[in-house]
């Protein structure tokens, strides 16, 4: 029997054979980070959250690159342009092998990026990548206005089956994920998401989620993706503290003209 609704009634629920101190411990981290322990909704975040120390290999960098570039302000043709710049200045081999959380963070971390990227920009997304963004603004202000959402929304895809492929789940499963959460959703509904404008919310399609799944299956699954967003947690802290001594040697060595490898 598929799962749906009536089987959100808890973690412990689908954590069969977990000891009652493992279930309250996982309990008490997961709200931690704001997250509901309704089987329903630690599944769709899993798979909704990419991890920070993942590794996506040269194709999809370049392709979530270019998104970045677009939401910050570059044309589409221009993103594609400075992502290509991006892999060229980090170089092919390094680019492949950065993280999820480094590519993020590169223009911290490797400010000449950034200006080999402003290399693509033309005079109209130039505009936009310099005009500042209010501080207390919730979506990308200065985004393109071509950003292409069917890529977006292919992007996104290969996230989720990234993430499904980390949870263990089989290709029908993920096949059912994806499209049972992004199939309904237009090019438009993705460049409203990329850019902050709409959200895709775990409660929301934690029913969809769970009728992927068998009560079997959710017995396994559910546990392993609390552990995984407990480790996502613990990843985005580490990329945080590079980023930072990064930032701290860069100024330092600004100030004192010392010179130090990172």
């Amino acid at each position: 029997m598929l799962v749906g609704l009536s089987c959100a009634v808890g973690l412990a629920a689908a954590c069969v054979g977990c000891s009652s101190s493992g279930i309250e411990e996982l309990r008490s981290s997961l709200h931690d980070l704001g997250i509901s322990d309704k089987p329903g909704d630690v599944m769709a975040t899993a798979l909704e959250r990419i991890d920070a120390s993942s590794k996506l290999g040269a194709d999809l960098n370049r392709r979530y690159a270019r998104v970045q570039f677009a939401v910050r302000g570059w044309s589409w043709a221009d993103a594609d342009c400075a992502a290509g710049k991006l892999e060229e200045v980090v170089t092919p081999a390094a680019f492949a092998a950065l993280t999820v959380g480094e590519l993020e963070t590169i223009k911290r971390t490797r400010p000449e990026t950034e200006e080999a990227a402003h290399a693509c920009a033309s005079p109209a997304s130039a505009g936009r990548v310099d005009a500042a963004q209010p501080k207390d603004a919730t979506t990308a202000t200065n985004a393109a206005p071509d950003i292409d959402g069917a890529e977006v929304k292919a992007v996104l895809t290969d996230f989720y089956r990234h993430s499904a492929d980390q949870l263990g789940l089989t290709p029908a499963e993920s096949d059912c994920v994806v499209d049972h959460v992004l199939g309904p959703r237009s090019d438009a509904d993705m460049v409203e998401y990329v850019t902050g404008a709409s959200t895709i919310s775990a409660s929301a399609t934690a029913p969809q989620v769970m009728s992927c799944f068998t009560d079997s299956r959710l017995e396994k699954l559910v546990p392993a993706a609390g552990r995984s967003l407990l480790a996502q947690k613990e990843a985005a802290k580490a990329e945080h503290d590079r980023v930072q001594a990064e930032i701290d040697r860069q100024v330092d060595e600004a100030v004192n003209g010392t010179t130090t490898v990172p």
